[in-house]
C-alpha cells in the first residue's frame, strides 16, 4: 500500500489535513482504519467543495454507517480530480 508520509494535496493544490492512523494488522483493525478514512476523505472533500452548494450538498447526503463504493469514488473525485489522481497529485 503507498500511504505518503507527508500531509497530501487536494486536486486545487490544497494541503490536506493529516491522515488518519492506518493500522492493517488484522481484519478489525483494517475495518476501524476504513471507516476513519471514509471521515477524513467527507471531511476533506466537504472543505473542498465549501464554494459550490450544489457539490456540498452530495456530500451532506453521504451516510458513513451505509457508505457505498460511488460515495467514495464521490469524495475522491472531488477530493482529487478522480479516484487514480491521489497519487499523481502526492508523489
Amino acid at each position: 500500500m503507498n500511504i505518503p508520509k507527508s500531509n497530501p494535496k487536494s486536486k486545487s493544490g490544497r494541503k490536506l489535513s493529516k491522515l488518519p492512523k492506518i493500522d492493517l494488522s488484522t481484519e478489525g483493525k483494517i475495518t476501524n482504519t476504513i471507516k476513519r478514512l471514509n471521515q477524513w476523505l467527507l471531511k476533506e472533500a466537504k472543505i473542498e467543495m465549501q464554494h459550490c452548494s450544489y457539490s456540498l450538498g452530495l456530500l451532506e447526503s453521504i451516510n458513513l454507517k451505509n457508505i457505498t463504493v460511488s460515495d467514495q469514488d464521490t469524495m475522491n473525485m472531488m477530493l482529487f480530480g478522480d479516484c487514480t489522481n491521489y497519487i499523481e497529485l502526492n508523489k
